[in-house]
């Protein structure tokens, strides 16, 4: 609507919501006189562009902008606080259209630097930074400034672009987010692991050659899993000397895209710049201390239970739990690999062992370990009858992994690392944990955003295997 300011605000994380609203006060850089309205204007990512969220003012001494009452920031995403009526064009030529104006808009600053051939270019760029690529500005008001005359900030028009950077944010509506004119491109959100479409156009006619760089962090084109293998497919050499590429943002970091074309027997390159945002979710914080002491426990099958828990409680009550702490809409699911699954025992005074690594696999399926909101696990042990020592010693890697959209690909938020481990002996017909062997499942969260990788998976680490060469070592 012609609107813009010189103060944008980012809000973290992206999609939170705050209610009641954030107050907040920030310099007055757009010069508004004292106790002038303001509008707030927050980015809606499903529209593609600001809304207004609220109202705000100008404080009596003129130095701060404020939110009114109520009508604070609800929600993360950037912001901005432009004044309530639009501001005039600004007129790019003097009464002559030899010379700029001294117009100062919010497009234009004064002076402009002439361009040549009747455009201009503001003197300060960030003035520029969200009126797009078709922004043009005239002054009206401005004594000297003939309403018909027309300024054309360089940077914003796509009249000098020879290679410009489309994304297709919604099917085939494309958005002009780079100009091989524009060196200070604005900078976009987008959520960790959605889906990015780019395409590289050139003027005129298509490209002799073509090439896309891209800078900052990790990217991936999908990462396909099932219960076999998981698998992750890079960016093909082809697709990257093409006009177009397709992929994901893989890490929340700030990457800048560069395509270069040969245009006419010369060289031009458009910057496209994206924020990687990543979404409110997270696994409850109090997951290594939610429950009890360490503990063994045996069931009339000779089946040993280890976990932080209470003495005699059910398998789900002995084992870990993951549970996210907040509501999410994205899709989720939860991948454990097995790191070491080091197990062996006496039978007869002879020792059997067993050595598992893979993707773990649940009483009802393998992948995903669990698609809901939350989810267990409680390491058990099989042993058969006469058995009389055993022991443990189970490494794993729990993976919460979300997807932005079905076009989307799986992408990890968090990982946790959990073992448990003990030496056991089988006394008065009942298994007892040997104190000095014992070990706590503990528990190591961190927000990595690596992807789990296996080819084979594991079921119940149940097939031990005989060695008749060795004695029981404990």
């Amino acid at each position: 609507d012609g609107r813009a300011t010189n103060l944008y605000i980012s809000v973290q994380p992206s999609g939170a919501i705050f209610d009641p609203p954030l107050e907040v006060s920030f310099p007055n850089l757009d010069r508004e006189p004292a106790n002038a309205k303001v509008l707030l204007m927050s980015f809606d990512h499903d529209a593609g562009r600001y809304v207004q969220a609220g109202t705000g003012h100008v404080s009596a001494d003129g130095k701060t902008v404020i939110s009114d009452p109520d009508n604070g920031i609800r929600v993360g995403a950037w912001h901005g606080f432009p004044p309530v009526a639009p501001s005039p064009e600004t007129n790019g030529t003097g009464g002559d259209g030899d010379s700029p104006s001294n117009c100062d808009a919010w497009f234009c600053s004064s002076p402009a630097i002439p361009l040549g051939g009747g455009i201009y270019r503001a003197s300060v760029p960030s003035r520029l930074s969200v009126c797009g690529f078709e922004a043009k500005c005239s002054c009206p008001t401005c004594d000297d400034c003939p309403a018909q005359k027309k300024f054309v900030p360089k940077q914003a028009t796509t009249d000098t672009c020879q290679v410009e950077i489309h994304w297709f944010r919604s099917g085939d509506q494309a958005t002009t987010i780079g100009c091989s004119e524009n060196k200070s491109p604005v900078t976009f959100e987008v959520l960790l692991g959605q889906q990015v479409k780019l395409k590289g156009v050139s003027k005129p006619g298509s490209p002799r050659q073509s090439n896309w760089s891209i800078g900052g962090g990790e990217i991936i084109k999908d990462f396909s899993s099932s219960e076999s293998k998981s698998e992750i497919t890079r960016l093909p050499v082809s697709e990257i000397q093409s006009d177009q590429v397709i992929f994901c943002f893989v890490e929340p970091k700030i990457y800048t895209i560069q395509y270069t074309a040969l245009v006419n027997n010369k060289a031009y390159t458009a910057i496209a710049k994206f924020e990687v945002i990543v979404p409110g979710i997270d696994i409850d914080k109090d997951v290594s201390t939610r429950f009890g002491n360490f503990f063994v426990y045996s069931d009339s099958t000779g089946v040993l239970r280890g976990g932080l828990g209470k003495s005699g409680g059910t398998p789900q009550e002995s084992g870990i739990q993951f549970k996210l702490n907040s509501p999410s809409n994205y899709e989720i699911q939860w991948v454990q690999l097995v790191l070491t699954g080091d197990r062996d025992f006496c039978l007869n005074d002879e020792p059997y062992f067993l050595f598992a690594e893979g993707l773990d696999c649940n009483q009802i399926s393998c992948y995903p370990y669990s698609g809901n909101k939350e989810t267990n696990d409680s390491p058990n042990m099989a042993l058969p009858a006469g058995a009389i020592k055993a022991r443990a010693s189970d490494s794993f890697k729990m993976y919460l992994m979300y997807k932005p959209d079905k076009n989307s690909t799986w992408v990890t938020l968090a990982v946790i690392e959990w073992n448990w481990a003990c030496n056991f002996q089988f006394v008065s017909n009942h298994w007892v944990p040997v104190i000095s062997s014992q070990k706590k499942m503990v528990t190591s969260k961190t927000s990595s955003h690596e992807f789990p990788k296996w080819n084979k998976n594991v079921r119940g680490m149940s097939t031990f295997t005989k060695q008749p060469k060795f004695s029981c070592p404990w």
